[in-house]
């Protein structure tokens, strides 16, 4: 259960603006500044991001199994060919 005022409940890529904004329980939607690290495999795609206008980041797990089929596939496809991450030491 997501109980802390940070944590991400819901991540939406707007195709339109080419951003990622994430769901903060306590924020609301916040637009992802930099995707620092992402790890892709068959069953969980994992991503740290750096929110625009906040000094944290957030780490955000997808299960193959909590979305569906294509929507997961679309995420893989998308983390693939999205810019590489940018290293922390650049911000």
């Amino acid at each position: 259960m997501l109980t802390d005022a940070g944590s991400v409940s819901g991540i939406r890529w707007l195709a339109e603006r080419k951003a990622v904004v994430v769901c903060l329980r306590g924020s609301g939607w916040v637009e992802v500044e930099a995707i620092q690290q992402r790890l892709t495999s068959p069953l969980l795609l994992g991503l740290k991001l750096k929110l625009r206008g906040q000094q944290r980041s957030a780490s955000v797990l997808i299960w193959r199994d909590s979305v569906t089929a294509e929507q997961f596939r679309k995420l893989q496809v998308l983390l693939r060919f999205a810019p590489p991450p940018v290293s922390a030491s650049h911000s």
